[in-house]
């Protein structure tokens, strides 16, 4: 089906189509994966720079495959971005941003927050210091925040005709190797039946125990980094999605009563350890990867798939095969 999505476009933009795949009545399971842009001139940064033309890169490797069986995806980005995907990219599925219905509503809190003395006296001589994006630049903070944001928009614009059973995000510019080859093999098929258990499934360093977390808990995890999450890849079946967007702000808004901020991973990890068993949690096997974490959704034996994906890994395989079909 086809949707207009005019009515979310400023005056000065074209109007946005978004098509996604025939319905299939026989499966228990459809997935749309959404992910999102917002150029933050990275490139201007004093560290961890990142010019446009990278992400856009990163981004295309997501796109040099089909997609799984029974999955979509969107991406919301500002009117100029979403004309240069639909341009040098022929992605199409772009929704315009309503960044006013979004964490970017905290804006002046944020930036006042990270500028107040008691913060930085927090996070000046920890780790890397006033380096890290998240620290200093309160639109990078935010724009990560807001990943529950677009998949709540998401599921206003198309639960009711389309009726996601969930909500994937991925993030835009994640993935930043195109050679399967150094890439870990992927299943031979994935099995959609393991979301059977009504659980959010998001990727994590190491597997950590239930907590009631105190505010001692969340200094030391900002100042350590000790996030344990990984925010790259998470599976949110669509009757939490509300649920989950609720107590992700409300614990958002601990962290301000603190009188500090941090990553969305940070908010996550607590989110998780006072709400245990409503998570499934994959630990992958390496740093930064897609491949182990859906590999927890595989139907075959793991090992004979990695020994068999390593035969025959090719550079033309493109990256969705970490989803199998």
């Amino acid at each position: 089906m086809t949707y207009d999505c005019t009515a979310l476009q400023s005056n000065d933009v074209q109007p946005r189509k978004v098509t996604f795949s025939v319905r299939d009545h026989k499966s228990s399971f459809r997935v749309l994966g959404v992910t999102a842009f917002r150029d933050l001139k990275r490139s201007k940064w004093s560290y961890y720079k990142r010019p446009i033309s990278d992400y856009f890169k990163y981004f295309s490797y997501l796109l040099q495959t089909p997609l799984p069986k029974h999955m979509d995806i969107v991406c919301f980005c500002d009117g100029e971005v979403c004309d240069n995907i639909n341009q040098q990219l022929n992605f199409h599925n772009t929704i315009q941003m309503d960044i006013n219905d979004t964490f970017f509503k905290m804006l002046y809190e944020e930036r006042r927050v990270m500028e107040s003395e008691d913060f930085l006296k927090l996070v000046r001589n920890e780790d890397q210091g006033l380096r890290l994006p998240e620290r200093h630049i309160p639109e990078y903070t935010l724009i990560n925040h807001c990943k529950l944001s677009f998949l709540r928009h998401a599921m206003q614009l198309f639960q009711r005709q389309e009726g996601f059973t969930h909500y994937a995000w991925l993030d835009f510019g994640f993935i930043r190797n195109n050679d399967l080859i150094k890439q870990p093999p992927v299943p031979a098929k994935l099995c959609w039946d393991k979301l059977k258990d009504g659980k959010l499934h998001i990727a994590v360093d190491h597997v950590f125990p239930a907590k009631k977390v105190s505010d001692e808990d969340i200094i030391f995890n900002l100042q350590k980094r000790q996030c344990e999450m990984q925010g790259y890849s998470f599976i949110v079946p669509s009757d939490k999605l509300l649920w989950y967007e609720a107590t992700y702000t409300k614990m958002y808004f601990r962290y301000h009563s603190l009188g500090i901020v941090d990553f969305d991973q940070c908010i996550a990890l607590q989110v998780i350890r006072e709400n245990y068993d409503h998570f499934a949690l994959h630990p992958p096997s390496m740093w930064h990867d897609w491949g182990e974490f859906y590999y927890e959704f595989s139907c075959g034996n793991i090992t004979e798939e990695k020994i068999a994906g390593q035969k025959k890994a090719s550079r033309g395989s493109g990256i969705f095969g970490w989803l199998g079909i």
